[in-house]
């Protein structure tokens, strides 16, 4: 037998076994198979047809690119179009603008109002107003909400970057700190701290701690961002929220590396504040601790008149934590704060685990649960709640949304909906199904590539687009308040 290889045998060959490749990979299941365990999957032969129903927008540039015909009144309308383009035009128009509106009842209206209204009133008399953005992993490090931050300051004023956390665990464009060695941070989301005996967490859902021994100092040290912008940058006062709660601690505070206090904190079991005046512009603001232990719950660096908003990035949550903070804690500390609006900004964390539509409804009256109680609380608070951003997993060679992110899309908005809440639906105004792949796909990328996340770039498309529904309902309230109406008999109570 002639067993020489020759150039047209291995060519036969290869066609053969391409063939019988091809051949199997249309007798195999789509959804794969199992062999002793192991699941078994072919990617699709090129030459399939594509499932059309997996197609999402084709270039999240170009789709993003359509809303900047919002900003300007008639940019679609020009004399050289004829009638049915300027309607075709218009529709898109129209179209492009439900997207990005904030979803509300007439109760939603009236609380969004009133946050207008308290927004312009800290302005004018000097005051500060808080804005809390509750978030997961999503908004971690500032993202988002750090242009979202410099959007609402340079229209109602403020300055510095709010509240952080002592101890971070990934780092902040907010703010640069550090701390000394012995800290612990200890969060009521994620995994559990089972050395944690109680559960007087604060506002930001975590604290830092440390367990003392004699002699030895604690110190957390802050100083602006050089990643911030410059409103970040600037701040004037200096707010310590913590508890003692075995023995006295001894505090040293340092302003540009001079020491501006010193005093010992008492006992307590809750929530106390201190605020410094800070003499100028900030290089380094140091605590030093010895004794306790303390336990710090955040660091608030404000300035200016207006608004102070706070990243609270949780990684982990689903948002159903607040009910889980010892309720004197929390009351204390949202009173304390007196926030005008909060944003809750979650649901990824739940996307990948819900099965079903009764599971993404009972999500939905969980969140319920917690706005209400949050809305017991802070009863002027308005409050907008964001449902999750498209996310995809990998399905062949395809990467397509999870199968139940738009019921629970759909059981949130309900949510907010029925407890007087804004809903901004920030999964449509990516553009919807599939659209997190022309994220990723996107040249500089808008997304990572674990399908979930956003890059720098698209955290800061994402804050622009939620600013501009923020701004666009703020409009529509100065054109109600322009009548001699109730918006104008509310203002005159503040």
């Amino acid at each position: 037998m002639n067993t020489e290889i020759t150039p047209w045998r291995v060519t036969i060959s290869l066609v053969v076994v391409g063939v019988l490749c091809t051949a199997l990979t249309q007798l195999i299941p789509k959804e794969g198979f199992q062999i002793a365990g192991v699941e078994v999957n072919f990617y699709r032969p090129f030459f399939q047809p594509r499932d059309t129903t997996k197609q999402g927008i084709a270039d999240a540039e170009a789709f993003l690119e359509g809303y900047n015909s919002i900003l300007a009144e008639d940019s679609l309308s020009t004399n050289e179009k004829t009638f049915d383009e300027e309607k075709a035009d218009d529709e898109l128009l129209e179209e492009r603008k439900k997207l990005l509106r904030i979803q509300r009842g007439e109760s939603g209206i009236k609380n969004l109002d009133l946050f207008f209204i308290r927004a312009e009133s800290a302005k004018e008399k000097g005051t500060r107003l808080r804005v809390l953005h509750y978030g997961d992993s999503q908004i971690e490090g500032d993202r988002i909400s750090r242009n979202l931050r410099e959007k609402m300051q340079q229209l109602w004023g403020g300055n510095g970057p709010g509240m952080v956390t002592p101890v971070e665990v990934v780092p902040s464009s907010a703010i640069t700190s550090s701390a000394s060695e012995g800290w612990k941070r200890s969060t009521i989301y994620g995994q559990k701290d089972k050395t944690m005996l109680h559960n007087r967490y604060g506002v930001l859902g975590s604290m830092a701690t440390y367990t003392p021994e004699v002699g030895k100092q604690y110190r957390l040290t802050f100083s602006p961002s050089n990643m911030s912008f410059s409103r970040n940058r600037q701040f004037s006062n200096a707010s310590l929220y913590f508890s003692v709660p075995d023995s006295a601690v001894t505090l040293s505070v340092f302003h540009n590396g001079v020491e501006i206090d010193k005093r010992v904190l008492p006992d307590s079991s809750f929530f106390k504040k201190i605020s410094w005046s800070l003499p100028s512009s900030t290089e380094s603001f140091e605590l030093v601790f010895e004794g306790g232990p303390a336990e710090c719950y955040a660091l608030a660096l404000d300035g200016g008149a207006g608004i102070q908003l706070d990243n609270i990035g949780m990684r982990g949550s689903s948002g159903t934590i607040f009910k889980k903070i010892n309720r004197e804690q929390i009351k204390k500390q949202l009173t304390d704060l007196n926030p005008g609006l909060i944003f809750l900004q979650y649901g990824g964390n739940t996307v990948p685990y819900v099965n079903d539509t009764l599971a993404a409804e009972n999500y939905g009256d969980w969140m319920k649960s917690q706005i209400l109680y949050l809305q017991s609380i802070l009863p002027e608070a308005a409050f907008i709640l964001i449902g999750p951003s498209d996310m995809a997993y990998k399905d062949g060679d395809e990467f397509i949304t999870y199968p139940y992110l738009v019921p629970i899309r759909d059981a949130l908005k309900k949510t907010a909906l029925e407890t007087g809440c804004g809903f901004w639906d920030i999964y449509e105004a990516m553009g919807g199904k599939n659209s997190m792949a022309a994220w990723v796909a996107a040249d500089p990328p808008l997304a990572a590539a674990d399908y979930v996340h956003f890059s720098p770039k698209g955290a800061t498309k994402v804050a622009e687009l939620l600013f501009k529904a923020l701004s666009d309902e703020y409009e529509n309230y100065r054109s109600r308040s322009a009548q001699p109406d109730t918006i104008n008999t509310e203002k005159k109570a503040l």
